[in-house]
């Protein structure tokens, strides 16, 4: 997977629910009903806020070919409510259901970049059996969607092995001498041996390094949600009020959008493929967050141009609290607020960390030294194997013929899985099958977020009445 290929990396995100969110606002419609004009579908821009105008319309303005698709509810797309749900959801954020499909042994989230003329539905691991997958899976999970020989090169580095062992395989049958045998085939067991352990003692500490860097960036969006929701408890435990509380909950959620919206690429104004292209035409990059219901006009004009938008709302975040103090609307001493203040503080830190990480790369000379190694074990691993067995062939030593020919399979199967899963798991903002969901993160936040908004127990606003002497 090349670097240049996962750049564009817009596939999945907050942008790929501009049209649905237009279409579910809309309400039930049928899908063989169809707009004269080719545009949403009726009552969708009056359901949305003003600030928040639907990429849907734009898109189809841009790309008058797709119009059928956006004349029908493009909800559906995305989720698994039924028409009869859409009308009920929250109208200012979207929370989910996230459209799924079970696979052989995981079930994936199904997406599609309405920006693009010829989007494809983009899968994403959410969940797997990992029961199964430990008793069952290693083999037959080889053909399921996401695994190690779909979409990486595995395939591709055993065809090169099987090339460089067929040529001494051949050459060897015709000039190899049966005195050969016995003088090589103790040299290229020895040299092959040497060269599968060093392999593998590199790569070893190579893959740990590339495990622990994906888990300090997941360990980050934890500690995000963490910031988030920690802020809510103390202001819901200040007395806030539920308007107050579902706006820190927007911020939080933006600031989360934001991240993942940045660290894309989103923000790069790049010229949608396509129509959109051809017409030199740039869509708004706050598109995707304003279908989530998440920013303002207002809010958009004061972070376009900014770097480091995701970092700007937890600046918002600390003059609002302080406001709220200041104005009485929050009942929070000292204390309380040199501890809200922290909680801003890591939340920000943690975003900082997850930018720290994807822009500071392993050191090119390390990365290539454990790629060549690899790649040069694949090749003695061919060489050798392939003469070895030419000149056992010769002798009629079938069960070693054999042996070499697993070990040409097995071994670069082995080294070479291992690196593509560091390539797979060294940027986990991206598009591939087994990055993270941003959808799935928001749903999980928001509906996390919205318990702190709920009323509070009668019984538990009242102070305990004390018994009366007797």
């Amino acid at each position: 997977r090349p670097e240049a290929a996962r750049r564009p990396r817009l596939r999945e995100g907050a942008f790929a629910l501009s049209a649905a969110m237009a279409a579910a606002s809309a309400g039930p419609l049928s899908s063989g009903s169809r707009q004269s004009s080719g545009l949403t579908p009726p009552g969708a821009n009056a359901a949305i806020p003003p600030t928040m105008t639907p990429l849907a319309v734009q898109w189809d303005r841009a790309s008058p070919r797709r119009t059928d698709k956006l004349s029908t509810p493009l909800y559906r797309s995305f989720t698994q409510a039924t028409e009869d749900d859409v009308p009920n959801l929250t109208p200012c954020i979207w929370r989910g259901p996230l459209r799924t499909q079970s696979g052989m042994f995981a079930v994936f989230s199904r997406t599609e970049d309405m920006r693009a003329a010829e989007a494809k539905p983009q899968r994403k691991v959410l969940r797997y059996d990992f029961a199964r997958i430990c008793r069952w899976g290693g083999l037959l999970g080889m053909l399921a969607r996401g695994s190690i020989v779909r979409g990486t090169s595995v395939l591709w580095h055993l065809v090169a092995v099987a090339v460089f062992f067929a040529v001494p395989f051949f050459l060897g049958q015709s000039f190899g001498r049966p005195g050969d045998y016995a003088a090589g085939k103790n040299v290229l067991d020895s040299l092959r041996q040497g060269m599968i352990t060093m392999a593998i003692f590199t790569l070893g500490f190579f893959v740990t390094i590339c495990v622990q860097r994906w888990w300090s960036q997941r360990d980050a969006i934890r500690r995000v949600h963490g910031a988030v929701l920690d802020a809510l408890t103390m202001l819901a435990g200040a007395g806030g009020s539920k308007e107050l509380l579902e706006e820190v909950r927007r911020l939080g959620l933006l600031a989360h959008a934001l991240l993942f919206e940045e660290v894309r690429g989103v923000f790069q104004q790049e010229v949608v493929a396509g129509s959109a292209a051809s017409r030199g035409r740039q869509l708004n990059p706050f598109e995707g967050v304003s279908s989530l219901g998440l920013i303002t006009e207002d809010e958009v004009q004061c972070l376009a141009g900014r770097a480091g938008k995701s970092l700007v709302i937890w600046v918002w975040m600390s003059h609002y609290f302080r406001v709220l103090r200041k104005d009485g609307k929050v009942v929070l001493g000292d204390p309380e607020v040199a501890i809200l203040q922290s909680m801003i503080c890591a939340g920000r830190q943690a975003m900082s960390e997850v930018f720290a990480v994807l822009q500071t790369q392993l050191p090119f000379t390390y990365v290539q030294l454990v790629a060549s190694m690899v790649q040069l074990t694949h090749i003695v691993l061919g060489l050798s194997c392939g003469w070895t067995a030419a000149l056992a062939m010769g002798q009629q030593e079938y069960i070693y013929v054999a042996s070499q020919c697993l070990q040409v399979v097995l071994v670069p199967l082995v080294l070479q899985s291992l690196l593509d899963v560091c390539v797979s798991i060294n940027d986990p903002f991206g598009s591939d099958v087994v990055d993270f969901c941003f959808l799935q993160f928001h749903i999980d936040l928001a509906r996390q977020s919205e318990t702190f908004i709920s009323p509070i127990p009668e019984e538990l606003c009242k102070p305990p009445t004390s018994p009366s002497p007797s």
